[in-house]
Order: C-alpha cells, then structure tokens, then sequence
C-alpha cells in the first residue's frame, strides 16, 4: 500500500511538472515496472486509471446535461456538449467491450495471419484487450469499483471547484 501511495504521489508530480500529463504515466509506469511488476501490467494498471477518469468525468457530465442544456443559449454549443456526450459514452462503451472484439477477431482466420505477421500490433493489442478486461473487472467489483468511480468523481469535482476558486480570485483582481 505504501508504494503504491508513492508511485501514485510520483506520477501525480510529473503530471504537473512536465508539459503533458503523460510524463507523470510515464513515472508511474517505470516505477511499477522497477518494483516488479511486469510492463504489459503496468502500462494496464495506467490505462485502467485514465478510463476509471473518463467515466468520472462523463457521470460529471451526464449530471450536469440538464443544466447545461437549460442555461446554454448558443444552440450550437448545446449541440456540440451534448455530442461530445454522447461520443464519451460510446468510447467508454467499446472500450469495456474491446477485449471481446479482439477475441471474436482472434477466432478469424485472416486476422489471426495479419496479427501474428505484426509482433508489435499482437503485443498492442494484448495489452488493450487485458486493459479492457481490467476495467470491466474492477468496475464489477463490490465495493471497489464503486469506490474507485467514486474516488474519481470527487477528483473532477475537487478540481472543478479548484478552478472556480481560482478565476473567482482573478476576477476580484481584474475588476478592482
């Protein structure tokens, strides 16, 4: 527990320090594979932590549809959050099912050549299918994969307020 703390206090670091957050990936990654765990693991762990944020993020945004949709004058806008909504579902949908696509696609022949020719896209598309396969386990999970959704809705809506603070107090300075 207490590494697992570290890596995530780490990678939380380098999220804020480098100009992507995926340099902090990157730390988490290295860190989980120096301790032992394989890498197709620990680029899985990383994956199954951004969807876990995706889904947070799209129950923030599902919550607030009706008050957006409410508020928002510019039908154009309107148009454009609600599609945007509409594609994250879907992405989150195929994504806790990609495994089983690439199963079924394992099980045809002319995939089965292709993929086994390419070394890279068979080890690409190992670790999106256990990816999958993890995310859709621990969201099954009783009580964890509630806690886990959780955990990152309280994120998003920490950070959202974070924000709102932030250009609140910059508004009071320009105003003034």
């Amino acid at each position: 527990m207490h590494s697992l703390w570290r890596f995530t206090m780490i990678g939380t670091f380098f999220n804020q320090f480098l100009p992507s957050s995926m340099g902090g990936d990157v730390f988490r990654v290295w860190y989980v594979q120096v301790s032992g765990v394989p890498l197709g693991k620990a680029v899985a762990s990383v994956v199954v932590d951004r969807v876990i944020g995706l889904l947070g993020l799209f129950a923030l945004l599902a919550a607030g549809v009706p008050y957006i949709v409410k508020t928002t004058e510019i039908g154009a806008l309107r148009a454009t959050i609600l599609t945007l909504a509409v594609l994250l579902a879907v992405a989150i949908a195929v994504f806790l099912r990609l495994d089983l696509l690439i199963r079924t696609l394992r099980k045809h022949p002319h995939f089965r050549k292709w993929g086994t020719e390419r070394g890279r896209v068979t080890r690409l598309l190992n670790g999106v299918e256990r990816s999958a396969a993890n995310t859709r386990s621990l969201l099954g999970t009783w009580p964890d994969g509630l806690v886990t959704l959780a955990l990152s809705l309280a994120n998003h809506i920490i950070l959202g307020f974070v924000v709102f603070l932030l250009a609140r107090s910059l508004g009071d300075k320009i105003i003034h």
